[in-house]
Parts: structure tokens; C-alpha cells; sequence
């Protein structure tokens, strides 16, 4: 999942980079003082803001990744992944949570008059 984060180039952080580089464009081009305020403030999250919360994840990724401890609900995989993929949970994802069974209605009350 942090891959699909953490990708350079159409990871969600990308994606989202891109949406606040476009949004700061739009503001700049609006041409009010204010505007240029924002959208430089948008370009500096864009860099500092989006940049360390990327490095943060892609090091807690790598981390993780060089971990090597199954998961104590993950069936074993048969789709026959090498022991060497890293991304074998692309393939054999964890199993769903126990169901949470519904709430129990509450006993009736009689009322009196």
C-alpha cells in the first residue's frame, strides 16, 4: 500500500502534487494580492510539506519492506510468489477482519398509561 502512496510518478502523493501545483497556477493567475499569497503558500506545501511527509513514507516503506515477519492473520500464499518478491502482498493480501456482528436491537419498553 505505501508503494501505491509513495510512487514518484503516479503515486498518490504525485497525484496529489500535481493537484496542488495546478490549484496554486490557478490562484496566481487569479492576479489579487491575496492570490499570489496562496498559491505561494500552496507551492511551499507542494515541496516541504508533501516532500517530507514523502521521504517519511518511503523510509518507513523500505523498513518494513526489508522485514520479514508474516503477518499472524495472512494465509499461506499458493500462487506460487517466489520468496524473493517484495511485493508479494499483491498478490496474497491479508484476509478480511472477523465480522462485526450487527448491533442487538433494544427491548421493547411497554409503555403505561
Amino acid at each position: 500500500m505505501l508503494a501505491e502512496v509513495t510512487a514518484a510518478y503516479d503515486g498518490v502523493l504525485a497525484g496529489l502534487a500535481d493537484v496542488l501545483s495546478a490549484t496554486a497556477d490557478f490562484h496566481q493567475g487569479l492576479g489579487g494580492p491575496v492570490d499570489g499569497a496562496m498559491a505561494e503558500h500552496l507551492r511551499y506545501l507542494t515541496v516541504h510539506g508533501l516532500g517530507s511527509v514523502a521521504a517519511d513514507l518511503r523510509g518507513i516503506r523500505t523498513d518494513l519492506a526489508d522485514r520479514r515477519t508474516l503477518h499472524p492473520r495472512r494465509s499461506v500464499c499458493g500462487s506460487g510468489v517466489p520468496v524473493t518478491e517484495r511485493e508479494a502482498s499483491a498478490v496474497c493480501a491479508c484476509p478480511a477482519p472477523p465480522a462485526i456482528p450487527p448491533p442487538q436491537a433494544p427491548a421493547a419498553t411497554v409503555r403505561r398509561r
